[in-house]
């Protein structure tokens, strides 16, 4: 995907959200049941992301999964900011690196679950 140098990362990624689009008309649900298991993971992984005692490896490893299904599903900026913390794990520039995590997961969380019920992305 192409975007101007000076505009946002969108949220979501139109062209693998298509791809995804494409196999729904063959396993109709696969929309949802993707948001599901996406939302499923997010709050799982992002829990292990605030614990206060600091295990850079589970955060990492954390980080790492919010990328796998970030990537799945299109949610670029979900991904940047997952790359993010895995990179920052024993950093002191974490916890800002932790709330952007959060502020993206949500917006990626609440856009596929509009595109999932059909809506525009």
């Amino acid at each position: 995907m192409s975007a101007d140098a000076g505009a946002p990362t969108p949220i979501l990624d139109s062209e693998r959200l298509a791809e995804i689009d494409q196999l729904e008309a063959f396993r109709p649900g696969l929309r949802l049941s993707l948001v599901d298991k996406f939302e499923a993971t997010l709050r799982s992984r992002l829990a292990i992301c605030h614990q206060p005692d600091g295990d850079a490896a589970a955060l990492r490893e954390a980080a790492h999964a919010l990328k796998s299904v970030a990537g799945s599903l299109g949610a670029d900026r979900l991904l940047a900011a997952a790359t993010q913390v895995e990179q920052l794990a024993d950093d002191p520039a974490l916890p800002a690196a932790i709330a952007t995590l959060h502020d993206e997961a949500e917006r990626a969380s609440a856009a596929l679950r509009v595109w999932a019920q059909g809506g525009d992305r």
